[in-house]
């Protein structure tokens, strides 16, 4: 029978560390997981919708013929009507900002031009400036508007169409810049935002479209005296219906002129913001520049560890196959303390280490080792059978085979 103690064998002080082959193993995990953390950079940048508001302030005046009697100031007011026999082009000023607090701005440049369309669907430029590149947050520009030269443009546009539908002057101001938004990186933006302001073109007067003069204000305010009729309808009685209507509050009309004049725009931009590039491990994600330093010196504590094995075991490679197991397997294999001489009769003999450690690894079994007068023998137990191995003292190289230590 064979007999011998469940412990391990009491390992050389210059023995390799086990278990021998997962050193390098473990050693390629760190590079690869070194290699990915010191290649990837610590930020990445990742595109993200921000609103970005803006607001345009539009005006435009024009200068009178002394002696009209057609409008009571000297100049032409924002809303008032173009009576084209009396004014026939007026110049229009935009000024525009930025609405988004902390920004910057650079690559800047505010556009404006005159576009004359149809309701029939056509739409031609009739002027436009070159870009004013500006730097800050605000800008200023202002375009001359020739009504005439307008009405002249839609004539022979119809005329060649064979179309009249109603005709309008839009004065367009658009701006393009790349836009630094606070705390979510740079904006880069292709159009921006842009504002109008539209002129319905008659045969005798351009008026600003959306508009209620002042005059009729006043009359559909003052409708209502003593000498009116009241309504008897639920619908229309003092106590149950407010005047609220554009047609006949008295400040609807204030307010959609500064509608007009004040146009404010909110626009959704692709921000790219300067996100930390992560490693998902498991249900973690771990900060790739954290991994850096831990991962480099991981992996040089175990390339050391692997250096120092292959050189113990080429040491004991060179004095003798014997001195090689012991090393190299020496903790997995079970110390013998005798063996029965029945056992060793019907032992059979491999005539390899590789292909004990085969037998082993089918049996599912350990591998026994007993040394005696300087001969060491091992041995594995299938059941009724017994398998042998004597090593010799001849210098060997290390083949790969399976190994215990991998069962």
């Amino acid at each position: 029978m064979l007999r011998h103690r469940p412990q391990p064998a009491t390992r050389n002080p210059w023995s390799p560390l086990h278990p021998v082959g997962w050193w390098p193993a473990l050693a390629l995990v760190a590079a690869l997981v070194a290699g990915y953390s010191w290649t990837r950079p610590a930020f990445h940048d990742v595109r993200a919708p921000r609103p970005l508001a803006a607001t345009y302030h539009f005006d435009y005046s024009a200068d009178l013929p002394p002696g009209n009697v057609v409008y009571e100031q000297p100049k032409l007011a924002f809303g008032d009507p173009i009576f084209r026999n009396v004014v026939e082009a007026i110049d229009v000023s935009v000024d525009f900002s930025f609405a988004t607090p902390g920004h910057a701005v650079r690559d800047a440049s505010l556009t404006t031009w005159v576009v004359v369309s149809s309701t029939d669907g056509w739409s031609r430029t009739l002027d436009s400036t070159t870009p004013l590149p500006f730097s800050g947050s605000s800008a200023s520009a202002a375009i001359h508007v020739d009504f005439g030269a307008a009405a002249a443009l839609a004539q022979q546009i119809a005329n060649a169409a064979g179309v009249s539908g109603d005709v309008a002057v839009t004065v367009v101001a658009e701006v393009h810049a790349t836009v630094t938004l606070p705390l979510h990186g740079a904006a880069e933006l292709v159009s921006a935002t842009a504002g109008s302001l539209t002129f319905d073109l008659g045969p005798q007067v351009a008026t600003l479209h959306g508009y209620v003069p002042p005059a009729i204000r006043n009359q559909v305010a003052e409708a209502p005296g003593a000498g009116s009729v009241p309504s008897t309808s639920p619908s229309t009685s003092p106590s149950t219906s407010p005047s609220t209507s554009p047609s006949t509050s008295p400040s609807a009309p204030a307010a959609a002129s500064a509608n007009l004049a004040n146009q404010s725009t909110v626009v959704m931009v692709d921000t790219i913001q300067h996100e930390v590039t992560t490693l998902a491990v498991g249900s973690w994600d771990v900060q790739a520049r954290d991994l850096r330093l831990p991962t480099a010196v991981a992996f040089l504590i175990l390339l050391l560890i692997a250096l120092y094995n292959a050189a113990v075991l080429r040491v004991a490679t060179r004095k003798g196959e014997a001195q090689f197991l012991r090393a190299r397997y020496g903790v997995t294999a079970f110390p013998l303390v005798d063996v029965a001489d029945e056992a060793r009769r019907r032992a059979v003999w491999v005539g390899s280490f590789a292909a004990l450690m085969s037998a082993a690894a089918n049996a599912n079994s350990d591998i026994l080792h007993q040394r005696v007068l300087g001969n060491d023998t091992y041995y594995v137990f299938d059941g009724s059978n017994v398998f042998a191995y004597l090593a010799t003292t001849n210098a060997v190289v290390e083949e790969p085979v399976v190994g215990a230590e991998q069962r």
